[in-house]
Formats: structure tokens, C-alpha cells, sequence
């Protein structure tokens, strides 16, 4: 029989709780704590109060607290709980000490659902917001549980939840206000104030900021966002080392059904396949210029050496897998990565203050930009520090366009079919011949951010800003054409790059290029103004 005890006016609650604890060595509490929660401990958790013979009230100890409780046995208690809907922890003093059953007591997931859905309703009454907000939840979750399945945790509240990865919130709706926390620099577009501030979370490497607003407000920047608040989800998950993280203390408050109800409303949601997990043991590791004082440059040999201060234990599970080789160069203030290659380490040499790791490795003709390939961009977001070397790569996408690259099936970076005149992202000095199979000509980064920076991303020709046309997708997608052929150039020169260099888009480039020598601007602009089908 379930018992609970009430003040009278001669004893009270505690001293009427203590005297059933002597006659029950054997039963069960059920504490109710705040919301439709509640723990599980035995009569004689040392919480309640020392003994024998634990009914005294004189010792110094008394009641672990004067919220609710109900006494009774373990069985009834439960029972008594899956028809209120109280979701039930156990003492884990009393799981020890074999005064109550090991392991959480899963009841009533409906009756969670059920509250986790009155809420989220409440506060997000229109159904396809209601769907969009549930999806970033979901999506969320799931790429922080294929990285670290133990830490994270959705916690819910009267008015909202909050989705923790680590220490760090990431995700939070309170009072009809969400915000999403980014991996993003502050003023770069879209990240602009006023619906974006400034984020400092210590843990955090920058950049970092969070778009705060309402969900009508996030319904438009959703899709723009989406990738900057991934990375953020991926790098709280992650160490500053690159390993998993092992926990998170919001796991104790961890709400199953809002989950549950996510899961229902939209069916079961994956992680993208960047973010799934794979059997695959690689890793990554890095060469700074900077630091090393010189570029890296492959042994002609083909032997690879690393060192790390990584624990033996990680650097030992490294042996046998493929390690891919990076490195970064400072030119004007900006890093330049390249995939130099890749190795199978065998063999470790303990050192002063570091490790060694060696083997065997395999190299392409020459190193291989991948400053601003999608998928590289993907595995610096997933490496919380990509300096320290020697971590695991975790997304599945990164492997396979390695793979492709190295087997050859995707053309790299460095190599890509280009139109002849387009500046590629990578001084301002162009036009030394370098030789690879034909001859090119090297082609500078800083010239072409300096000719956007100077008319903007719209095409010099017929003036369409692709953005405008396909949205945020397009932002920054513009082909910067030398308006004199490098093929004309035979030695290094100084290039201007408001005079030299003008943006055009994709069609405009392939039509400049469809006649020898190339057709001016002028020209192509004569033939859309002929056409009447431009603003030219």
C-alpha cells in the first residue's frame, strides 16, 4: 500500500516518515521533485538519515528534503508513477547498496510524449514552423549522437527546450524566442546584426555567433544558416584534441519524450551523410609552415614522419590506418591548405616531449589546393583544433571525396578545368609559366578578392547578381575574368586588380570565350543590348 505522510497537529511529516522507515527495512521512496518528475530510494539511503535505528530525529541528520514523498514497495511506487505520468530516476547510492532495482525506469513514454507535444504546440502554434523547428532539433541530435553518443541532451521546459551538446548549448527556444547557435563570423553576410549576436563560449573555438529572433524570423534564414549551425553541433561534440566527447551533466535531465515526439512528427530523422558514422579509421595530419619554419616537402623515399603529443594510447590506434597529409602556408595573411598525401604509420618512437609516428606513403604529382573545396571546409569544423594533428576524421562525405581525389575519379582543385581567363581562388603578380603537363599560368586569390572587393559580386556585363536569381545558394558565385589573355604574357607582371580584372558571370565568360581572341566586354554587351534580353 502506497503511504503518504501529512503534518498533524501533534507530529510531524518527517517524525510520521521516520517511524514507518524502522517498521519497512525494505521498502521504497518515491521523492517527487520538480515537474512530473521523481527519484527512487530505498528507506535506508543515508540521504534520509544515519542509523540504525533511522526513525530518530535527533541525530543531527533528519529528511533529505521536505518536498513530497510516498513510501511504499518498489513495484507500487512504479505502477503508481506510469499512471501519473512520472518519469523515474533511481538513486544511484540505493542502485549501489542493492536497496532498490539497477537501471532508470523507462514508464510511460506516451505520457512524455504527450507533454513534450502539449508544450512544443504551445509555443509553436503554426504547424509548418512547428515542423521546421522540430527538424533542426532532430537533425541536430542525431549528428551530435553519430559523434558522441553520450553527450548530449535535450532538456524541456514549461515554454521550450534547450539542446546541449557538451557544455554548450546549441539549440534554444524560450518565450517564443529561438536561438541557434553558429559557426560563424559576426557582419560576414548573412551573419548580420540585427538578427545575429555575438556568441563567447570559452569551450568554443572562434568564429562563433547565433542567430536570435522569432521562428518567422528563422523560417527565412533557415536554409543559409543551416551549414554554420552544423559545424557549430560538430565541433562541441568533439574535444579540442578531435576526440569524441565522453558526457555532458545535461544528460541527467535529458527529456526522451520531446525527442519521441520529433521522432513521430517527422518520421526518423538521420544525420546527413557527411555526419554518418563510418567504420573507417582515418586520420589527419597537419604541417605548419608557420610553426616548422619551412614547407613540408614528401621524402623522396617515400618515408613519412610526424611528430604528435597525443597519448601513447591514441597514437597507438593509429598503426595501420591511413593518415592523410596536410599543410598550411601563410600568403598575405591568409592560410592556403594542400592534401600533400597519404601514409600508413608502423612504427612509434617515444621522445622527450613528443612522439614519433612513421611509414610508408603515397604521393600525387604535387601537392593539391583544397583551401576552398566544401568538404575541406567540412573537416577543419569537425576537428576542434586541426593544428594539434593526428585526429580522426568522423564525416563520411570527407572520406569519399579523399578517396576520389587520390583514385583520381574527381579532378582536384588545382587541376580543374577552368575557362582561360578565370582567376582561380588561390600576389598579385601573375602570368610565370609553371610546368605540370601543359603550361599554366599561376593564378592569385588576392587578386581576385581584391577585384570583388572592388566592383562587388555582380557581372561587369550584363549586371546580374546570381544571388538575387537563385538565393542565398548563389551568394559570392561570379567568375573573375583578366580582361588581358594571359596567353599574351610572357613574363611576370604587376596586375591592377580594379583595372586588370572584372567579375563576370559563368554565361557571360563562356560567351567572351567562344571567339579567338576573346571578345571585349563591350562587344558582348552590344550583343545583349541587341538581343533585348539584358540590362546591359
Amino acid at each position: 500500500m502506497i503511504t503518504e505522510f501529512l503534518d498533524t497537529e501533534t507530529v510531524s511529516d518527517h517524525d510520521h516518515f521516520q517511524a514507518w522507515r524502522t517498521q519497512h527495512q525494505d521498502g521504497v521512496v518515491l521523492m517527487l521533485e520538480a515537474g512530473s518528475r521523481g527519484r527512487l530510494h530505498g528507506v535506508r539511503c543515508t540521504h534520509f538519515g544515519s542509523g540504525p535505528p533511522y526513525f530518530s530525529s535527533d541525530d543531527g541528520f533528519g529528511s533529505l528534503t521536505s518536498k513530497r514523498k510516498l513510501c511504499g514497495s518498489e513495484r507500487e511506487l512504479v505502477e503508481w508513477a506510469i499512471e501519473n505520468g512520472i518519469k523515474v530516476k533511481r538513486c544511484q547510492h540505493c542502485v549501489r547498496d542493492g536497496l532498490v532495482g539497477a537501471g532508470d525506469v523507462e514508464n510511460d513514454l506516451d505520457a512524455q510524449v504527450a507533454e513534450a507535444e502539449a508544450v512544443i504546440v504551445d509555443a509553436i502554434p503554426d504547424q509548418q514552423e512547428r515542423a521546421l523547428v522540430l527538424r533542426r532539433l532532430a537533425s541536430s541530435a542525431a549528428i551530435a549522437d553519430a559523434i558522441a553518443p553520450a553527450a548530449w541532451g535535450v532538456t524541456l521546459f514549461t515554454d521550450g527546450f534547450r539542446l546541449n551538446v557538451g557544455q554548450v548549448e546549441v539549440l534554444v527556444l524560450r518565450e517564443g524566442t529561438l536561438r541557434v547557435n553558429l559557426s560563424a563570423e559576426l557582419g560576414v553576410p548573412p551573419f548580420v546584426e540585427p538578427l545575429f549576436v555575438a556568441a563567447t563560449y570559452h569551450s568554443m573555438p572562434k568564429p562563433q555567433c547565433a542567430f536570435v529572433g522569432t521562428i518567422h524570423d528563422y523560417v527565412d534564414v533557415e536554409a543559409a544558416i543551416r551549414d554554420a549551425h552544423e559545424g557549430f553541433v560538430r565541433i562541441a561534440a568533439s574535444t579540442r584534441s578531435g576526440e569524441a566527447r565522453e558526457g555532458t551533466p545535461f544528460r541527467r535531465s535529458h527529456n526522451e519524450g520531446l525527442v519521441e515526439f520529433a521522432r513521430r512528427t517527422l518520421g526518423d530523422v538521420k544525420p546527413a551523410a557527411s555526419e554518418t558514422p563510418t567504420t573507417r579509421t582515418d586520420y589527419v595530419v597537419y604541417h605548419s609552415s608557420a610553426v616548422m619554419g619551412y614547407p613540408y616537402t614528401p621524402d623522396p623515399n617515400g618515408r613519412v614522419a610526424f611528430f604528435t603529443n597525443k597519448p601513447e594510447s591514441v597514437v597507438r590506434r593509429a598503426l595501420g590506418s591511413v593518415v592523410w597529409i596536410f599543410s598550411g602556408e601563410q600568403a598575405k595573411g591568409k592560410t592556403r591548405y594542400h592534401l600533400h598525401g597519404k601514409f600508413k604509420p608502423n612504427s612509434i618512437v617515444e621522445l622527450d616531449d613528443a612522439r614519433e609516428i612513421s611509414g610508408s606513403g603515397t604521393f600525387p604529382p604535387g601537392p593539391i589546393d583544397v583551401t576552398d573545396q566544401p568538404w575541406f571546409r567540412d573537416l577543419l569544423a569537425e576537428q576542434a583544433n586541426f593544428s594539434l594533428g593526428l585526429n580522426r576524421i568522423r564525416s563520411g562525405s570527407v572520406l569519399l571525396a579523399l578517396d576520389a581525389i587520390f583514385q583520381g575519379d574527381a579532378t582536384p582543385p588545382s587541376s580543374r578545368e577552368t575557362l582561360p581567363e578565370e582567376i582561380s581562388e588561390g600576389s598579385y603578380r601573375e602570368g610565370q609559366g609553371v610546368q605540370i603537363t601543359v603550361n599554366r599560368y599561376e593564378r592569385d586569390a588576392s587578386a581576385r578578392a581584391a577585384c570583388l572587393n572592388h566592383f562587388g559580386p555582380s557581372c561587369q556585363i550584363c549586371r546580374v547578381d546570381l544571388s538575387t536569381v537563385y538565393g542565398p545558394i548563389a551568394d559570392g558565385l561570379v567568375h573573375v575574368h583578366h580582361l588581358r589573355p594571359l596567353s599574351q604574357i610572357t613574363g611576370e607582371y604587376e596586375v591592377r586588380p580594379d583595372q586588370d580584372l572584372i567579375p563576370v558571370c559563368p554565361n557571360c565568360h563562356a560567351v567572351v570565350h567562344r571567339h579567338d581572341p576573346p571578345l571585349t566586354p563591350d562587344q558582348v554587351r552590344e550583343m545583349i543590348s541587341q538581343t533585348g534580353s539584358g540590362k546591359a
